[in-house]
């Protein structure tokens, strides 16, 4: 393979050197009613599906990209070519720029076979197919369906109707060519040796959670009438936001968008416990409900907020302060709710999309009740609440929606003004990072970003990373054995 990188390079800078040269002598054969040869001939005539070979390339996932990011890792494979991609930091500009471009780069290689009747060594002869399809010793043949097999049919049909002298010299000046398409096609991009150092990642599918552990206090459980369980954000003492749903009684279609009322009215707040802990089990009973804040609405979609005033404080716990801002697409948040009785954390959940009122998060869709908490993971604000999963409960793929906090920050600012200060609010103003960063795991499910890394010997929690997604101090972010980026000890 470095030999044939080698001659694909060398190749490259006889194309660079000559090509204009040769196009121009194209131009003239054409004009002047002189065929060109065999080769040349063929693939002027075939420029266009050539043009199409690269374009089809280019849109598939750009092969040659994922070749130059494994080559540029390792430093191992195809060295020419791989010392190229590294000097440039893009795959397509030696290679797929050229094909998806226009496809002369093709075209103008085989007018150069074609003038000199030579082709490197390192390829050998081609075996060519009626059918189109190529087979290089020790290479697959293109694959069948695929647009390369397709236009590479048109090509030999072309080349056919030249005679069978002039197709071994076509089929000569074409082998190196064949070598190139039939590595892209079938392939994608050569898989160069990973580096023993190189991280190897498990991840979960949609994320779900891990138990909170008694890192978020300020979450708290609500017993719902003894008919069910909900989560809420203490704001104060004596005030906790959750959703609308587990304050009043749902009625109608709850779908959304609302085709009409979906609430019948508050229920009765006194049978609304809050209590405060890690289950439904051994959490205690704080308060109950005296007082609520609602939208001025009659739906659960767009409005699934209620402010929840107290009978008692719970002076004991830090409370959340409130963010006036609310999260942009492509952030991330720490979800904390309620999944089975346990409180369960999400961390490094990205926001998948924002509307004026409510977020998507990308996570596994009504895996925590409904009122858990949305807290933006750099400075520990609360963003939001949980409202429901979409499109339904258990859906995979699916997600969850919350209702955005600053949407209604008016109404949030209000019950602050009639709640009760904690004695504890100075320690909500401390930031909190991810939860479990560097802590021990044996797999994805057992982190809370759902990802559990093994790199020099250790096997760790974890969370995906990228240029526009920093890693916390200490770590840095690598790429894995799965291709995928996460953050790693320094």
């Amino acid at each position: 393979m470095a030999a044939t990188g080698q001659a694909l390079i060398a190749c490259g800078h006889a194309v660079a050197a000559t090509g204009q040269a040769l196009i121009a002598r194209v131009h003239a054969l054409a004009a002047t009613g002189h065929a060109p040869t065999a080769c040349g001939h063929a693939l002027a005539a075939t420029g266009h599906a050539l043009t199409a070979w690269g374009h089809a390339l280019a849109t598939t996932g750009h092969a040659l990209t994922a070749c130059g990011h494994a080559v540029a890792a390792t430093g191992q494979a195809l060295i020419a070519c791989g010392h190229a991609l590294a000097a440039t930091g893009h795959a397509p500009t030696a290679c797929g720029h050229a094909l998806a471009a226009t496809g002369q780069a093709l075209i103008e290689r085989g007018h150069v076979l074609a003038a000199t009747g030579h082709a490197p060594t390192a390829c050998g002869h081609a075996a060519i197919h009626p059918d189109g399809r190529e087979r290089v010793p020790g290479h697959p043949v293109i694959c069948p369906g695929h647009p390369l097999g397709r236009a590479g049919a048109r090509v030999f049909a072309d080349l056919a109707r030249h005679g069978d002298g002039k197709r071994r010299g076509a089929m000569r000046c074409l082998s190196l060519l064949s070598l190139l398409l039939v590595l892209l096609a079938c392939s994608g991009a050569p898989e160069a040796p990973l580096a023993a150092s190189t991280p190897n990642v498990d991840q979960v599918g949609a994320l779900r959670g891990i138990p909170d552990r008694g890192f978020d206090p300020a979450v708290v459980l609500i017993d719902v009438a003894g008919a069910g369980w909900c989560a809420g954000a203490l704001l104060a003492a004596d005030l906790v936001v959750t959703a609308r749903r587990c304050v009043e009684i749902p009625c109608g279609d709850p779908a959304c968008p609302a085709r009409g009322v979906q609430v019948a009215g508050p229920r009765d707040l006194t049978t609304l416990r809050i209590l405060v802990g890690d289950d439904t089990s051994s959490a205690v009973e704080r308060a109950r409900g005296r007082e609520v804040l609602l939208p001025t609405g009659d739906t659960l979609c767009r409005e699934d907020l209620a402010l929840l005033l107290l009978t008692d404080p719970i002076d004991d716990v830090a409370p959340f302060l409130p963010s006036a801002t609310g999260a942009a697409r492509g952030a991330h948040v720490r979800s904390v709710s309620l999944a089975a009785g346990t409180k369960t954390v999400r961390d490094h959940v990205q926001v998948g999309a924002t509307s004026d009122r409510e977020m998507v998060l990308d996570e596994a869709p009504c895996a925590g009740a409904a009122g858990g908490a949305l807290i933006d993971e750099t400075n520990g604000r609360l963003l939001g609440v949980l409202s429901r999963g979409e499109p339904r409960c258990g859906a995979d793929p699916g997600w969850d929606v919350a209702t955005r906090l600053d949407a209604f920050f008016p109404l949030v600012e209000r019950a602050m003004a009639s709640a009760q200060m904690s004695h504890q609010t100075h320690q909500a103003k401390e930031k909190k990072g991810p939860i479990d960063m560097g802590a021990s795991c044996a797999e994805a499910a057992e982190c809370a970003a759902g990802d559990c890394v093994t790199y020099e010997g250790a096997q760790y929690c974890t969370r995906d990373c990228s240029p526009t997604d920093r890693c916390p101090a200490n770590y840095r972010c690598m790429s894995t054995r799965q291709s995928t980026r996460v953050c790693v000890t320094e």
